[in-house]
């Protein structure tokens, strides 16, 4: 599988967890969004840490590419505020900001750098960066989101 397609499952695996947290009664609710928040980070990790470093070697950091390591940015920050908020008034609000925010990153991913990234690396290249995306996000999901948090 190529690792543009890889990303694009994981894409849509936040989405169903996004529908399942807003459908989820509140027993529910902090389940999901624990099981989103470990879903985000990981993917955060893989992006930075494997595919946009293989990226920008093959085909520099301009433009999509660099606002696209911004958003994971504001991504992360939204998530952690949401995640302050688990069981407060303001929690939906929060999570409506960073549903908002992760579907904007992801449209922009997919529509314009994605194809890019495909006519950028040969589909070797793809399927190799799937298998190290894939062994890192095991790792990642093993852990607890909250190791990710930035240092105050």
């Amino acid at each position: 599988m190529q690792a543009t397609a890889f990303l694009r499952r994981q894409h849509e695996e936040v989405a169903r967890l996004f529908d399942a947290i807003e459908t989820a009664g509140s027993a529910d609710k902090r389940d999901r969004f624990l099981e989103l928040a470990s879903m985000l980070v990981g993917h955060d990790r893989i992006e930075r840490e494997i595919f946009y470093p293989v990226c920008e070697e093959a085909m520099g950091l301009e433009g999509e590419r660099c606002e696209a390591l911004v958003e994971h940015g504001v991504i992360k920050l939204s998530l952690y505020e949401a995640n302050e908020a688990l069981g407060q008034p303001d929690f939906d609000l929060k999570l409506a900001v960073l549903k908002s925010t992760v579907e904007q990153h992801v449209a922009e991913e997919e529509q314009v750098f994605f194809p890019q990234v495909e006519q950028a690396l040969d589909q070797e290249s793809l399927e190799f960066l799937t298998e190290e995306m894939l062994h890192a996000l095991e790792e990642s999901l093993s852990s607890d989101f909250e190791d990710a948090r930035p240092a105050a």
